[in-house]
């Protein structure tokens, strides 16, 4: 392999765990040139640990196969090769051609990097350090001909800036727009991975806002709003929560189908920009209206759309005694409130002592005056569990007296 060594600079690289040396060494003993490639590189440069490792070696696949019996073919010049510390996908490249040659063929400068542990030596013949180093992501070569070449690129290079904080070279961005269209024939799997992985970037507000100048947001899913890309960056760090909060106001549904997500995922996704925004679909103060919404949306899909209220308003600015953030806090008044009635309610079912009980002891007919008393009871049982029995209730409805307010209330408001 014709390689180099990094002159000024040494070599940051964390300790690779030896399983993964191991592979290297071992096909260097068989007369193979082998090294690290792709993304891993650059990831152990920034102190990352990968998501996944490559090798790049002059060995044929059929001779990685002979040389590491667990390793298996997943495509026509890779094998994949579980290790202790992970798998390791290792690609074959014509000898003739060499390392050097293949790097040619990889979309970014960082990612174009060659990597041998046993010499310490890195290739890098389009600066991808220098560009890792600067925050830089630039393409290898023109970057038009690089993106033509697979549109998805342009995806990943959102990604990149979104987990990773890069910014694009003034050329490379430039050219987004030109595979807007194509990108979007990409295949689904590899569109919904791209997408997913930039929307839980700590930078998805800067990528966001690329893709929609680029154009690439209008070819994935139409109808999203102006402030995605601000709202997105304040949600929580859950892929349902942030692709529900990019695509309000979008056609959910269609982008989702086209994309393939899971049904169940895709289903609660358009369940919560269908409900969006709550304040049209709930009055908050009304204990029926919230218990009703409740039950339609589940309490953690209600608590997201919360979430997407509070975002919007924080994208506008709105001060914190503002109209939007008194109704947040109502509605969570309200979902406590019906909590708690639900939780007073199984405490009643669970009384020693049923409204037949409680009329006879207190000589009463069936009305307003027995649910007050049950519900006297189940707040006694729920201050002390203990006295969860028939005599002690007895008891305590002996001690009580209804008020006269509450029975009011009882018969004026029967729903609530």
């Amino acid at each position: 392999m014709q390689t180099a060594a990094l002159a000024g600079f040494p070599l940051s690289l964390p300790e690779i765990p030896t399983p993964f040396r191991s592979v290297i060494e071992e096909l260097s003993a068989r007369g193979a040139d082998a090294a690290f490639t792709g993304p891993c590189v650059a990831d152990w440069f920034r102190g990352d640990t990968p998501a996944a490792v490559e090798i790049t070696t002059t060995a044929s696949k059929s001779e990685v196969l002979a040389t590491f019996r667990s390793g298996v073919g997943i495509r026509p010049t890779t094998a994949m090769l579980p290790t202790s510390a992970g798998p390791v996908d290792i690609t074959s490249v014509e000898p003739a051609r060499g390392i050097g040659g293949s790097l040619r063929d990889r979309d970014f400068t960082q990612h174009a990097m060659a990597y041998d542990p046993i010499r310490s030596q890195l290739f890098d013949p389009f600066e991808g350090r220098l560009h890792l180093g600067k925050g830089r992501l630039c393409a290898v070569g023109a970057p038009e001909a690089a993106l033509a070449a697979d549109p998805l690129r342009a995806l990943r290079a959102l990604r990149l800036v979104a987990t990773h904080g890069v910014e694009l070279e003034e050329h490379l961005a430039r050219a987004l727009g030109a595979v807007a269209a194509p990108l979007a024939r990409s295949a689904p799997n590899r569109l919904r991975f791209e997408l997913c992985s930039l929307l839980m970037g700590s930078e998805v507000a800067a990528a966001l806002t690329l893709m929609r100048t680029s154009g690439i947001e209008q070819r994935l899913a139409s109808g999203v709003r102006d402030d995605a890309a601000r709202v997105v960056a304040t949600l929580p760090f859950a892929r349902v929560v942030r692709l529900a909060g990019w695509l309000r106001g979008a056609d959910a549904a269609d982008a989702l189908r086209r994309l393939r997500f899971p049904r169940r995922e895709a289903q609660r996704i358009d369940l919560l920009v269908h409900l969006h925004p709550l304040d049209v679909v709930v009055q908050p103060e009304r204990v029926t209206s919230v218990r009703r919404l409740l039950k339609r949306a589940g309490e953690e899909n209600v608590r997201v759309l919360m979430a997407f209220r509070g975002a919007e308003l924080d994208a506008e600015g709105a001060a914190p005694d503002s109209a939007g953030r008194r109704w947040i806090e109502a509605l969570a008044s309200g979902i406590e409130r019906v909590g708690a009635e639900a939780e007073l309610a199984s405490r009643r079912s669970a009384l020693a002592i049923d409204g037949a009980g409680v009329m006879e002891v207190l000589g009463c007919p069936a009305g307003p005056t027995v649910g007050l008393a049950l519900r006297h009871l189940a707040e006694c049982v729920g201050r002390d569990p203990s006295c969860n029995e028939r005599d002690r209730l007895v008891k305590l409805l002996a001690d009580w007296t209804p008020p006269e307010h509450d029975a009011d209330r009882v018969r004026a408001n029967p729903a609530d």
